[in-house]
């Protein structure tokens, strides 16, 4: 009996020895030490140099090179605040008020949630100008692995062979659910938010950004977040959060690296499928002791 034990726990340990040694191998095959010597440099010289580029692509909401996640209660509005950006962005019009700064980019959009003729349904009143910048993928049923070496070279060719610039994935569940990741499990969403940046940086691609859920559970007001992980929260450099009250109007907040926007109310026009923000900027509590409310569809 004590060999049999023993001899299960030698296996064990030569099996946890084994998918060690294999990540050791799989990030030493990812290291370019040439890369990595124009890195970095003194603190002198990186200060010296001149700053290449916008700071923003969307004035004080996102930066030129961010990671976003737009984080959202269940059925709030999350698509129609992701067609309401692809037409700012595709057509160079300010986003709530919100400059977009000139890009040569085009956008890429992974609709991994809607049945694609639902999705053109959302699309269609916005009256994209430029169309021929978005380029849409309708992945419903139809799983793109990153994690998989082969899957992500075709990622990193189609974002470059497209000039992409802004490559958003709607929805973030979705996406963990393709690559096999749990969106609870904090080592899993680092290994993909690590293959997102690497893919970023291979193809060109500036920003990425995600649509996620909030926690079905109450949460505190103001302190909303996206679902899962909390290394999905630590990693992105921009948080957009939709929240509604139960007069059903919806606010937008957003904090981050050099972004932000108090808390504020949202304006839905139904004719044009127009996102605008409010006249007043208001927390929740003040709106529902006001008594106002909207008309979302």
């Amino acid at each position: 009996m004590l060999d049999t034990l023993e001899l299960e726990v030698q296996r064990q340990i030569l099996q946890t020895k084994a998918r060690q040694m294999a990540a050791e191998r799989l990030a030493a095959e990812r290291f370019d030490p040439a890369v990595f010597s124009t890195l970095g440099g003194s603190l002198d010289e990186m200060l010296a140099r001149p700053v290449v580029g916008e700071r923003y692509l969307i004035e004080r909401l996102l930066g030129a090179r961010h990671n976003m996640v737009l984080a959202a209660q269940y059925k709030t509005g999350k698509t129609t605040m992701g067609v309401n950006l692809i037409k700012s962005l595709a057509d160079g019009a300010p986003f709530l008020g919100h400059k977009v700064m000139s890009w040569e980019g085009r956008v890429a959009w992974w609709n991994g949630e809607m049945d694609d003729q639902d999705f053109h349904d959302y699309v269609r009143p916005l009256k994209v100008k430029n169309p021929k910048r978005v380029q849409l993928l309708h992945l419903r049923g139809r799983p793109v692995s990153i994690l998989d070496p082969h899957s992500a070279e075709m990622v990193v060719k189609h974002l470059r062979d497209n000039e992409i610039g802004f490559w958003g994935v709607d929805s973030w569940r979705r996406f963990c659910a393709w690559n096999g990741v749990n969106e609870n499990d904090n080592e899993a969403v680092e290994r993909l938010t690590t293959r997102v940046d690497e893919i970023k940086e291979r193809s060109g691609c500036d920003v990425f950004a995600a649509i996620a859920h909030t926690p079905r559970a109450a949460m505190e007001e103001g302190e909303e977040r996206a679902r899962g992980a909390a290394a999905l929260d630590d990693w992105v450099d921009a948080r957009w959060v939709l929240t509604k009250n139960r007069d059903g109007d919806r606010f937008l907040a957003v904090t981050g690296r050099g972004v932000g926007l108090e808390e504020t109310k949202l304006e839905f026009n139904p004719a044009t499928y127009r996102l605008t923000l409010g006249e007043e900027t208001a927390a929740r509590r003040s709106m529902r002791r006001c008594g106002w409310a909207s008309r979302w569809r």
